[in-house]
């Protein structure tokens, strides 16, 4: 006898397996989780209690049919908790790739180098990413490149074509087709471009690795979250950072650094960090050599002082899919589009949007792991400081702590462009006075061991 199969779901996606495969696989019908109706497309839906005593449920194979890696882990659970087996369970059965297409004609090299650099980097060219990319040119001589596919010919316009603009001032033609586009170019609004990236990234990951990813992270949390600590300690970048070695840690202390202070042996030699926690993509986790270089090091130090790296889910994603060997170290959390904070627990996964690290990661774990939290270098600016309004930095920061923005500035010119300092940082003292009084409601203490700036750690300081 043959391979059997049952498809879960009963969605357009359920009906382009079954249209695509129904001549060549033995499909039995679908499953669903709460049954809506007794047949679809002509065959029988079956529901958890059904499949139990479906009598040909040891010989068959369940398609999963979301795209969404927490649907499919939901639709998993359900069908090993009846005995199915994990290896009769399949994702990605059908092959849904995404082509994009270049536009407008791009004939300086110098540019089409730098594009490529950034399609190699968000497109990695792997079986875990399901695209191609299309590029036309003039001057640049026919071929493929990886993924990459360059033609000396005119662009077709096709309104379900994908585009991918990287000059936003000739882009008239394609808004009138009303096709989907993503706009790369670097010198358009703040943020537009890296978000495009990121869109193309993950909605071309496949859901197999979507799902291996955000297992290892669940996994990878509760190990770190197993250990009884005493306290916690949050490290930031400001300069009374320079103070860690003037106070006592405990080995059983949960010890969470942020950013560039991964790369300061001195430190990690003296403190031992327990986690780090990043979500800068342009300055981190982008492809202009400044992130290179970061990430070598962060790799490094992450294996040699055996740190967990925690970061926002889709971060995590682009991380592992270009370094599989970090996966055991990667901790991707998953962010809710709510307004209230969160205290990160194994029960409460997941962050809650903000614009600092601090209040995006720091607060949020740290407090899901101790009652007491102790900060240190977390200065905040003098509102007078005229030297810091001419730079690209908000505050001053540790001077063991060097950033060097002139490639993040080269590759996304618009990330440091109409940025109101005045309020940015506004904004974030009332985010981060958001997140304080929330966890106190909840038992948290907070203290600045440090002298700080902020209006709401200047009352929670204890030098």
């Amino acid at each position: 006898m043959g391979k059997s199969y049952l498809i879960y779901g009963t969605g357009s996606l359920a009906s382009e397996i079954y249209s695509q495969y129904s001549n060549k696989l033995s499909i039995l019908g679908f499953v669903e989780t709460f049954k809506s109706a007794n047949e679809f497309i002509g065959l029988p839906v079956y529901d958890s209690e059904e499949l139990i005593t479906f009598s040909r449920l040891n010989d068959c194979f369940f398609i999963l049919t979301s795209k969404n890696p927490y649907s499919c882990s939901a639709m998993m659970n359900n069908l090993m908790e009846i005995g199915v087996k994990k290896e009769k369970i399949i994702l990605d059965y059908i092959d849904d790739k995404n082509i994009y297409h270049l536009y407008p004609k791009i004939n300086d090299k110098e540019l089409f180098d730098e594009l490529c650099f950034k399609f190699n980097w968000f497109l990695p060219c792997n079986s875990n990413i399901n695209a191609e990319v299309h590029i036309y040119s003039d001057s640049i001589e026919e071929g493929i490149i990886g993924n990459i596919y360059i033609h000396n010919k005119n662009i077709e316009l096709n309104n379900s074509f994908k585009y991918l603009v990287w000059d936003v001032e000739q882009i008239s033609q394609l808004t009138e087709l009303k096709c989907k586009l993503y706009i790369i170019d670097k010198n358009y609004k703040k943020d537009v471009d890296i978000l495009s990236w990121m869109k193309m990234f993950y909605e071309s990951l496949s859901i197999k690795s979507k799902f291996n990813i955000k297992e290892h992270s669940i996994e990878n949390f509760r190990n770190l979250s197993r250990k009884d600590y005493k306290e916690s300690w949050i490290f930031t970048t400001g300069p009374s950072l320079g103070r860690y070695k003037e106070f006592d840690y405990n080995k059983n202390d949960f010890k969470l650094i942020c950013n560039n202070i991964i790369l300061d042996d001195e430190f990690l030699n003296h403190v031992y960090p327990t986690a780090i926690t990043i979500a800068d993509i342009p300055v981190f986790f982008s492809e202009c050599e400044y992130g290179i270089n970061y990430r070598n090091k962060l790799y490094d130090n992450l294996v040699k002082y055996k740190i967990y790296c925690i970061v926002p889910e889709h971060i995590a994603y682009l991380m592992v899919t270009n370094n599989p060997s970090i996966i055991n170290y990667v901790i991707g959390v998953p962010v809710k589009n709510e307004q209230v904070p969160n205290i990160v627990d194994n029960n409460n996964f997941y962050i809650t949007p903000a614009d600092n690290i601090a209040t995006i990661l720091l607060m949020p774990i740290a407090s899901g792991q101790t009652d007491t939290i102790k900060l240190i270098g977390m200065d905040g600016k003098s509102l007078k400081n005229e030297k810091l309004k001419k730079s690209s930095h908000i505050w001053n920061h540790y001077e063991q702590i060097e950033y060097d923005f002139s490639s993040i500035k080269k590759s996304y010119p618009a990330y440091f462009s109409n940025i109101d300092k005045e309020q940015y940082y506004d904004k974030h003292e009332e985010d981060l006075e958001k997140v304080l009084t929330y966890g106190e409601r909840f038992g948290k203490k907070y203290i600045s061991k440090t002298f700080s700036n902020y209006e709401p750690l200047k009352k929670r300081m204890e030098d």
